[in-house]
Formats: structure tokens, sequence, C-alpha cells
């Protein structure tokens, strides 16, 4: 711990030691490689990642391979995982398959209304996935297009719930919406 005193300028040297390299692959469910998925270390940002090969390899250089430390893999269409190391320069992801949630936003005579703006919002994660307190507030938000139609899309497992408001017309809601880890999607909704 460095405290500074009054006085004159201080100085402090660091000795930096070169970081390790991490490696593995991310694979879906079925064992197949996925292309251009991120993997990156910590949960708060991706200044430290690497996409992955079509192989469904990757190499992060520069880490620190200390045990606990947690690491993530995500993408598009499949469910992120957040894992921690074990202290070996190597660790596999598997990614279950994200489901959908669509829908049709409609008035009480169940025309199709388009332009309105629809949230979706989190009410429960399904158990064992991991999660943070900021993916319970709106996680996405859309305008429904021609027929009144929405989608939203890389939904995490669990309970959530659909929310439309519309200028000419009261809010209204679906859900709760059940989405099944990696299960058939999309799940449907309708709005009134």
């Amino acid at each position: 711990n460095l405290v500074p005193k009054p006085g004159p300028e201080q100085r402090v040297d660091f000795a930096l030691d070169k970081g390790m390299t991490l490696s593995g692959r991310v694979v879906d469910k079925e064992q197949r490689p996925l292309a251009g998925a991120n993997v990156a270390q910590g949960l708060e940002s991706f200044h430290r990642s690497v996409k992955t090969s079509a192989d469904g390899a990757y190499a992060l250089p520069n880490v620190d391979l200390s045990p606990n430390l947690v690491y993530v893999a995500r993408a598009d269409g499949y469910v992120p995982q957040q894992r921690q190391s074990d202290g070996t320069p190597s660790l596999d992801f598997e990614l279950p398959a994200s489901v959908g949630v669509e829908g049709t936003v409609v008035d009480r005579a169940d025309k199709p209304l388009k332009g309105a703006r629809v949230y979706l919002h989190r009410i429960a994660f399904a158990a064992g996935v991991q999660q943070d307190r900021s993916q319970m507030q709106a996680q996405n938000f859309t305008t429904s297009g021609e027929g009144g139609a929405f989608r939203f899309d890389q939904v995490l497992p669990g309970q959530v719930a659909v929310v439309a408001f519309h200028r000419a017309f009261g809010p209204g809601e679906a859900g709760p919406i059940e989405v099944p880890v990696g299960g058939p999607g999309p799940r449907d909704a309708r709005v009134r």
C-alpha cells in the first residue's frame, strides 16, 4: 500500500510479470465448435478478450492463471457461460443454445399494432443459470413492426414478462413466459 506523505514528489516502481496464456475450446451441447465466440477474463468488461477460430479454439494471452479467477464465453444464439479457472492453462466451455421470445402486439379487438415499444423484463432465472443483478432489470427493448410482430433473441433461461406501450393505447403485458435451457424455441407471447 502506498501512503502519500506531504512534501516532494514520491516515486513508486512496479515489476510486472509477463502474463500466461489461457487456451481451450468453445463448443455447443452437441460438441460442435462455435467459431467467433468471445472469451474474456472477468465479468465486467471485455477489454481482455479474444474470438474463437473456426474449430472453436482460443488462446487468451497475458492473463493471470491463479485459481478461482472468472472467465466468460459468449456466442450469438447461445447462453453465456462463466467458469472459474483451476490454475491450469486450459479451460473449455460448453454453451447451451438460447431461446428467443417473439410475439405480436394487438389491441383488444386483436388488431395488430405497429410501432409499440416492447420491453423484455426478467422475473426469475432458471436453476443453475449464471446471473448478475443487472440482468433483473429490463433486458432489452424493441419496436413492433408490420403485423405488430416483435422478437427478442438470446434470452437467458427462466421466467420473463413482455410489456408493450403504444401512444394510442394503455400498456399491455404478457407473462410469465417460461424460457427453457436450450429448449425448442422461440417462446410465443401475445401482448394486449
